[in-house]
């Protein structure tokens, strides 16, 4: 989401606490009474830490796709090597990271929705 603010830069430090003020700015909007009514707000986000997600308010779902790790890691391996300008690839033990913090809340009683398929590519 931030990437088009920082390319073709070089990577920088701070992404995730923007991305916490995002999470911020759009709970700010979306949950304000005069928008009561309104459908609701799908927002897609990848690689969020807990504390910028949680607590959630009553009107918030979180739904977290996270498939077997099996799966997952066979996919994340299986990649094309792309990555954005000017940011550097993911490497797998990062990715590893990511996917340990985001499973442990399930196991922590956080309110989330587990999507736990595969995905498929196309």
């Amino acid at each position: 989401m931030l990437h088009p603010l920082v390319d073709p830069t070089k990577p920088r430090q701070g992404m995730m606490q923007a991305k916490s003020l995002v999470i911020q700015a759009i709970r700010r909007v979306e949950l304000d009474p005069a928008n009561d009514g309104l459908p609701p707000l799908v927002v897609i986000m990848a690689m969020v830490e807990e504390k910028s997600l949680f607590p959630l308010s009553q009107d918030e779902e979180v739904l977290l796709l996270l498939p077997p790790k099996d799966v997952w890691e066979r996919q994340f391996l299986g990649r094309l090597p792309f990555h954005m300008p000017g940011s550097r690839p993911m490497r797998l033990d990062d990715a590893l990271h990511w996917y340990e913090e985001h499973a442990r809340w399930k196991a922590l009683g956080l309110p989330v929705t587990l999507l736990t398929g595969a995905l498929s590519p196309g």
